[in-house]
């Protein structure tokens, strides 16, 4: 029974330890990461979104994950300058 108790008590750790963002931001940040791969329209547009949201929500640590996917953007489009400067800001944050 004790062995029991004790995987019960792991099982709700492993649960709640990997719960990092809030659950309105997470989508965001997902449609944020796919945006940045092909779309710099859609990646400003929900970038900017996802940061006010977070804002409002008093939820830290977005923008600096809003501008790492900006600088992965331009680091896959070769315009390596705005690259540094979106992960130099991103590391600021």
């Amino acid at each position: 029974m004790k062995m029991l108790k004790i995987y019960f008590l792991c099982f709700l750790l492993h649960q709640f330890s990997f719960s990092q963002t809030n659950p309105v931001i997470t989508p965001l940040l997902k449609e944020v990461k796919e945006a940045s791969y092909y779309d710099s329209a859609k990646l400003y547009t929900i970038g900017e979104k996802t940061i006010k949201k977070a804002n409002t929500l008093s939820i830290s640590g977005v923008d600096a994950e809003v501008h790492l996917y900006y600088g992965n953007y331009f680091f896959y489009t070769r315009n390596l300058k705005k690259a540094k400067f979106y992960f130099e800001k991103s590391l600021q944050e």
